[in-house]
C-alpha cells in the first residue's frame, strides 16, 4: 500500500542520514541556471569553490545543462523527481541554495539558505513558505524595510531575513549592453522599452490561479497591437514583452509586429541572455503588481505601471504594501491613450517620478553597489563552507 512505501522511504532516509555529510552544494532556481541563484553560482566558481566541492544543480525535467557550464569541473545536474535527488543528495548535501522552490533537506545540520524570487508586494502568505524543517535557515532580502514583509509572506522570522541584496539586481550595474537593435533585427529604434507583466490566470490547470479576467494588460485584441505598434514605430521605439513564465498566454495571439515583439524563455536562452541583461540595456521597464519594479528601481529610469485591471486584481489577490506609496515611482496606465503618453516620453527623454523613484529606490534598497552576489557568497562561506 501506499502507507508501506512511504514507511519504507522514511526509514531508507533515517538509515541514509546517519551517515556523515557530503560536499556538496545543490543549487536550484526557475528557470534552471537563472536569476539569483545563478549570480551566486558563478561567484562560488570564480573562488573555485568547486575545487573542493562537488556542485549540483536540480533541474526541471525539460532542462539541458547550459552550453557555457559544460566545461566547469565537479559539476553535476539531477531531476528534481527522481530518486537519486530525493535518496541521496537531500540526505547528503551539506549546503542548499535556492531561490523559487523549496528544495527539501533532510537533517537539522545541513545548511540552507533561500535567495528569494522577488520581494513582497502581493500577499501570498500560506502559500508559499519556508519548509517547516527550515525554521534556522537564511533567507536573502534586499533591505531592513523589506524584510519584514519578505518575511509575513513568506511565514517566517524577521530573524530569517538578511538584507544583502539580490545577486541578480548585479547585472543591472554592468556597463555591457546588448546590442538590442541587432538582437530584434530592428536598426531604426532609438529607445527600448521591455514589458514584464505579472500572471493573472496560471497556464497549469491544477492550480487554478486566476488573478484577473484579463491575461495581458492593456492589449486586449490585435487591433489594439496595431495601433500601438504603429504609435511606437513613428516614436522610434521598440517594446519587448515578456509574459511571466507561468501565465496562461493561449488567449493572446503571440504578436510580432514591426515594434512590438513578444518573447519568451526560450529566446533569452537561444540569444544566451537573462531578463537582467535585458533590463540593463533597456531605456524603460513597463510592468505592473510585480517586483521586478523594485529591482529596476536601481536602473534610475521610468517605470509605466499597467493599472487597468488593478480593482479586480486587488480584490481576488490583495497586497501587503499600500500599493499606492510604494508604487509611486511608476507612472499609472489605465488605457492605450497612457500608454502612449509613456511610449512619447520615452522618446522625448522626459522623466517625470525621478525624484519619486530615488525616494523609494532609497526605502527599499540597503545597497545600490552591485556587489550583492559577492556579499552573499561572503556570508554563505562565513556560515557554511568549511574548506
Amino acid at each position: 500500500s501506499e502507507m508501506c512505501i512511504r514507511d519504507r522511504f522514511k526509514i531508507i532516509i533515517d538509515i541514509l542520514c546517519l551517515f556523515p555529510l557530503k560536499k556538496i552544494i545543490l543549487f536550484e532556481s526557475f528557470p534552471s541556471f537563472s536569476g539569483n541563484t545563478e549570480m551566486v553560482f558563478e561567484e562560488l566558481l570564480r573562488r573555485k569553490i568547486n575545487d573542493k566541492y562537488k556542485f549540483v544543480w536540480v533541474m526541471d525535467d525539460n532542462a539541458n545543462l547550459p552550453e557555457k557550464y559544460k566545461s566547469v569541473k565537479n559539476l553535476k545536474t539531477v531531476q528534481r523527481n527522481s530518486y537519486l535527488y530525493k535518496l541521496y543528495y537531500s540526505c547528503f548535501a551539506s549546503i542548499f541554495i535556492c531561490e523559487n522552490d523549496f528544495l527539501v533537506k533532510r537533517r537539522e545540520t545541513q545548511y540552507y539558505i533561500f535567495l528569494s524570487h522577488g520581494s513582497a508586494f502581493k500577499l501570498v502568505n500560506g502559500k508559499y513558505c519556508l519548509p517547516e524543517n527550515c525554521s534556522n535557515c537564511d533567507v536573502v532580502t534586499i533591505s531592513e524595510y523589506m524584510a519584514r514583509y519578505d518575511a509575513i509572506n513568506l511565514s517566517c522570522s524577521v530573524n530569517n531575513m538578511h538584507a544583502l541584496g539580490y545577486a541578480r539586481n548585479d547585472k543591472l550595474f554592468s556597463e555591457n549592453k546588448l546590442d538590442l537593435n541587432s538582437i530584434f533585427k530592428n536598426n531604426n529604434s532609438k529607445k527600448f522599452i521591455y514589458w514584464l507583466p505579472t500572471y493573472r490566470q496560471h497556464k497549469n490547470k491544477q492550480i487554478n490561479e486566476i488573478h484577473s479576467k484579463t491575461s495581458m494588460p492593456i492589449l486586449y485584441d490585435n487591433d489594439i497591437c496595431d495601433e500601438i505598434n504603429e504609435f511606437a514605430r513613428k516614436m522610434n521605439v521598440f517594446i519587448i514583452i515578456k509574459p511571466h513564465p507561468a501565465q496562461d498566454i493561449n488567449s493572446l495571439k503571440k504578436v510580432n509586429l514591426s515594434n512590438l515583439i513578444f518573447i519568451d524563455d526560450r529566446f533569452l536562452l537561444y540569444h544566451n541572455i537573462d531578463n537582467y541583461d535585458v533590463l540593463n540595456s533597456v531605456d524603460a521597464l513597463l510592468s505592473d503588481y510585480s517586483s521586478v519594479y523594485y529591482d529596476y528601481l536601481l536602473k534610475n529610469k521610468p517605470i509605466g505601471l499597467c493599472w487597468d485591471d488593478f480593482d479586480d486584481y486587488s480584490k481576488r489577490e490583495g497586497f501587503l504594501l499600500d500599493p499606492n506609496f510604494i508604487m509611486a515611482g511608476g507612472e499609472k496606465i489605465y488605457d492605450k491613450d497612457d500608454l502612449k503618453s509613456f511610449i512619447k516620453r520615452i522618446a522625448c527623454d522626459e522623466d517625470i517620478l525621478q525624484d519619486k523613484r530615488n525616494e523609494i529606490c532609497n526605502l527599499v534598497h540597503k545597497y545600490k553597489d552591485g556587489k550583492s552576489a559577492r556579499r552573499t557568497v561572503d556570508f554563505i562561506i562565513k556560515k557554511a563552507v568549511k574548506l
